[in-house]
């Protein structure tokens, strides 16, 4: 009977930077402009201040989406009845409005940020 030795060299560090899986990698920047892409049809909008500074403020790879609009982001985000909500908060067929991101996430956005990081692992 013969033996066999066999020695494994797996490097995992190398194997998390080859998939782009590091903090701040690849598959982070790719899920990071999925969901802003994603969540500007359900932001509120009225000169389209507040979808920019989600680009403005984020730093992409870096696994947070940040809205700062003059404080107004939050009272808009949780839609506090001092903000003038003229129409009860929602927009252009129900899609814009307060809670935006949870919004966005259980209306199908979860699964193409899912899809998203999937196909970005894969290159």
């Amino acid at each position: 009977m013969s033996s066999y030795d066999y020695r494994c060299t797996f490097d995992l560090q190398d194997c998390i930077k080859k998939m782009g899986l590091e903090e701040g990698g690849y598959v982070q920047r790719v899920v990071d402009e999925t969901f802003l892409l994603g969540v500007g049809p359900y932001t509120p909008m009225d000169e389209g201040k507040l979808i920019d500074s989600a680009r403005n403020h984020t730093v992409i790879g870096g696994g947070k989406i940040i809205w700062d609009v003059e404080s107004k982001a939050r009272r808009l985000y949780y839609g506090e009845e001092s903000w003038n909500w003229s129409n009860g908060g929602v927009q252009e067929g129900g899609l814009r409005g307060p809670y935006w991101a949870e919004r966005y996430i259980q209306n199908g956005g979860r699964q193409e940020v899912e899809d998203a990081a999937r196909k970005a692992v894969k290159k």
